[in-house]
């Protein structure tokens, strides 16, 4: 059985990426090769480079990505590069309704087998939105057979009520629950390695720069926490399009001694064993892979509102609104000096291990 799985925006390092990789690595292969396919660019070598040691191909297309504009201009190359390749299923991956109906249409004009799309985020509800879901959501039922989301909120985003109400499957966004256990020969070295002293109180977060991850809110939450705990570090990891803006606001703060910014790197689950709390500000979730990770690793999280309660699993995980920043420094301090916990068992038993995730894929695909 031949799969495709296309992604709607740029591979690069961001939750969605995150899900292909994980069930690549996990799904059992046998009668089964996976190629993935992106209308833009890949910049994620270890994705590109586990894909292969699978046997599988990553297809660029080398399209200028242009968010917020209408991307039925991906309608037609995306059917000559199905109909030239040939899959049995093809598994479209998405943040947008567009994305996900137009590609859905060009697998069914290269006559796919399975046609399965899938919504990786929410977002914010409008009249505009609205009016985008009410028209794409009768090319969604004409091309589509399965219909998937990692949340139901984001399914309740991207699809009609009748989707929702009759056909939406939620998939857990699973991981590999031990890489992140606790570690303190890696919280040492790694600290070390950062020039972090043992006592620093290290406040964490993982994600891409972008408007919805709400960086700005972390910078001034930290700037209020930092005055009360000097000795309190600000450790942020991940990269993408606002991560100058946001260096020039720790400057403007005089915060530059205190914070430290990663870049995307390879390794995350070492970066967790360095962390003290996360934070997670975000404007909206489809799921939230990082919230899952840092409660693997043991960590108190506060988290916003914006992000779906069923990520929600372990102890230590406080959902505070954007507006009571008062609530959020209060928390993080109390944090403090709380003991990391280990939540493994309950994150297993709420079905987020991956083998249980990449399991139900491949059932999917056969079915």
């Amino acid at each position: 059985m031949n799969v495709i799985e296309i992604t709607g925006e740029p591979i690069l390092h961001g939750g969605q990426e995150k899900f292909i990789l994980n069930v690549i690595e996990n799904i059992d292969y046998s009668g089964l090769s996976i190629d993935v396919l992106t209308p833009y660019i890949c910049d994620n070598e270890g994705f590109r480079k586990l894909l292969i040691s699978k046997g599988g191909n990553v297809y660029e297309l080398g399209l200028e990505f242009k968010p917020g504009e209408s991307r039925k201009l991906l309608l037609n190359p995306i059917t000559q590069f199905l109909k030239e390749h040939h899959y049995d299923v093809v598994h479209i991956h998405s943040g947008s309704i567009s994305v996900l109906a137009y590609t859905a249409l060009a697998a069914k004009h290269a006559s796919a087998r399975k046609i399965i799309v899938h919504s990786h985020s929410t977002g914010i509800s409008s009249i505009k939105h609205k009016v985008i879901r009410f028209i794409f959501g009768f090319l969604l039922k004409k091309c589509a057979t399965d219909f998937l989301a990692c949340s139901k909120q984001a399914g309740e985003m991207k699809y009609p009520r009748s989707i929702v109400k009759n056909d939406l499957k939620i998939i857990e966004n699973g991981i590999s629950i031990d890489e992140y256990k606790r570690n303190d020969e890696i919280r040492k070295s790694k600290r070390n390695e950062l020039n972090i002293a043992d006592d620093s109180y290290v406040i964490g977060h993982v994600g891409r720069f972008s408007q919805e991850k709400n960086h700005s809110f972390i910078v001034s939450l930290f700037g209020e926490i930092h005055e009360k705990i000097p000795i309190s570090k600000l450790l942020l990891v991940g990269d993408g399009e606002l991560l100058t803006d946001v260096k020039e606001e720790v400057k403007r703060k005089h915060l530059e001694d205190s914070v430290i910014f990663t870049g995307n790197v390879d390794n995350v689950p070492d970066y967790y064993q360095v962390m003290d709390i996360f934070v997670l500000p975000s404007l909206y979730e489809g799921f939230s892979f990082v919230t899952l990770e840092a409660q693997a690793a043991g960590l108190p999280c506060i988290i916003s509102t914006g992000v779906p309660q069923t990520v929600v699993l372990g102890q230590n995980v406080d959902q505070i609104s954007l507006e009571d920043i008062n609530g959020w420094i209060e928390r993080a301090i109390y944090y403090k000096d709380i003991e990391p916990v280990d939540n493994s068992t309950v994150i297993r038993e709420k079905g987020y291990d991956i083998k249980q995730t990449a399991a139900k894929i491949k059932n999917l695909y056969e079915g």
